[in-house]
């Protein structure tokens, strides 16, 4: 795959998105409406000390963890290859870390994130950061099958979008109805 990696130390991000009936291309930095947002949304320095600091705070240390955008169709396929699962969602996680070292990758939907970011009434920058963090919780061991253990991560994804240098404000929840 075709792919710009924005490096850090620790946190990569790949831009891969697929629109619907074409080949799979790099996202561009041009006046787009998602593209405008991911730009300023991104900054890897930033997301990477938070990211630190929060994985941290679970009592692990962050090794590297690859972020990738992709589409819809993208993750649905990743969702059924590798989780067997026939749905569309909008994070999964490939958790590859050993002992108290966070390793793996997080595929996000950006398709996910513009239409959660628009049913929310929150910026896509805001609820790009909630999806990166969410993963990052699954790669600390959190799941969400049922209903208390998602109200859990999303009190957590709340707490660290709370310490987070451009996120200190957000609280998704006050949000929903402005």
């Amino acid at each position: 795959m075709n792919g710009v990696s924005v490096k850090s130390t620790h946190v990569r991000f790949i831009f891969l998105y697929k629109k619907p009936n074409t080949t799979i291309m790099t996202v561009t930095l041009d006046d787009s409406t998602i593209d405008s947002a991911l730009l300023k949304g991104v900054d890897t320095r930033d997301l990477n000390q938070w990211l630190t600091a929060s994985i941290k705070d679970q009592g692990y240390i962050l090794h590297d963890i690859a972020i990738q955008l992709v589409g819809d169709e993208q993750l649905l396929k990743a969702n059924q290859a590798f989780l067997s699962h026939d749905t569309y969602t909008d994070v999964i996680t490939f958790d590859r870390s050993r002992e108290h070292r966070i390793l793996g990758d997080i595929m996000i939907s950006i398709d996910r994130v513009v239409a959660n970011a628009n049913e929310l009434k929150i910026s896509v920058d805001k609820e790009l950061h909630r999806m990166v963090i969410h993963g990052a919780l699954h790669l600390c061991g959190y799941v969400d099958t049922t209903q208390a253990e998602r109200s859990h991560m999303h009190d957590l994804e709340n707490n660290y979008l709370s310490q987070h240098p451009n996120c200190s404000t957000w609280n998704i929840d006050s949000e929903k109805d402005e």
